[in-house]
């Protein structure tokens, strides 16, 4: 293959459907763009998330260590292959993750670390990629439950002004019979 050549692009095959509609699945991610309302769900995800592991007893660096690990992975769904492998940019994720909480975790403990210590750096990368992977699902459910209260709010404030509407029209009616007395 000479320089000019572009390298083959792999291409997953089609999902196959046995026996049910084929139908576009929706992957819920961190999205690369968000509003107000977005940044105070996952605001209040992380506040119940952190007060709940503080209130069972958990120590806070271990806690901090957590919610690094999350933060981490839910920055690599949008970066990561531009947001549109989200799956895999969990899994990535989660191997940076755990390397990043692994030397944080030594940084803080230095003083108790042992020699054979740095013998989990490769099962914590392994299990990293694994425990990427439930993060960033569990990342993508907060996203798809604040979708769908967007849409419920959507939907609430839709029949809200239909019913607003309704009012006006039968105002206007009133207000046109009684012109026509005069």
């Amino acid at each position: 293959m000479s320089h000019h050549e572009k390298p083959p692009v792999l291409q997953a095959p089609p999902p196959v459907a046995i026996g049910f509609d084929s139908k576009p699945v929706t992957i819920f991610s961190a999205p690369r763009k968000f509003d107000t309302a977005t940044i105070l769900i996952v605001t209040f995800c992380y506040a119940a998330t952190f007060g709940f592991l503080i209130a069972i007893g958990i120590p806070k660096l271990e806690v901090s260590a957590a919610i690094l690990y999350v933060t981490i992975v839910a920055a690599c769904q949008p970066v990561l292959f531009r947001g549109k492998m989200p799956r895999v940019a969990s899994v990535v994720g989660g191997v940076i993750a755990s390397f990043v909480v692994f030397v944080m975790m030594l940084f803080f403990n230095w003083d108790h670390v042992e020699p054979a210590v740095f013998t989990l750096v490769l099962p914590t990368l392994i299990g990293g990629g694994i425990f990427g992977y439930l993060a960033g699902a569990l990342v993508g459910g907060v996203f798809l439950v604040t979708h769908y209260w967007r849409e419920y709010l959507e939907s609430r404030k839709k029949k809200v002004v239909d019913d607003d509407s309704e009012f006006i029209m039968e105002d206007d009616n009133v207000e046109t019979e009684t012109s026509k007395l005069r």
